[in-house]
């Protein structure tokens, strides 16, 4: 991760099954000081069905709690 505006950040989500998923991105606002206690994400441009960003999220919220899990322990 580079937490600065425009540098760049990615992740990598494993499934049950090993499904692999990537993804990466860029910091589009940074306020100081960065914390991980909040964080608003945006996911936008994908040109999906309506259903597809539903699971997207429900894969995101996952994602996320995982993080906060990890983080915690």
């Amino acid at each position: 991760m580079d937490p600065r505006v425009g540098g760049s950040w990615t992740a990598r989500m494993i499934l049950g099954d090993g499904v692999e998923i990537g993804w990466h991105g860029s910091y589009l606002e940074v306020d100081a000081p960065i914390t991980w206690s909040e964080m608003t994400f945006t996911q936008s441009g994908g040109h999906m069905p309506p259903e597809n960003y539903a699971q997207a999220e429900e894969g995101w919220r996952s994602f996320f709690e995982d993080l906060a899990n990890g983080l915690s322990d």
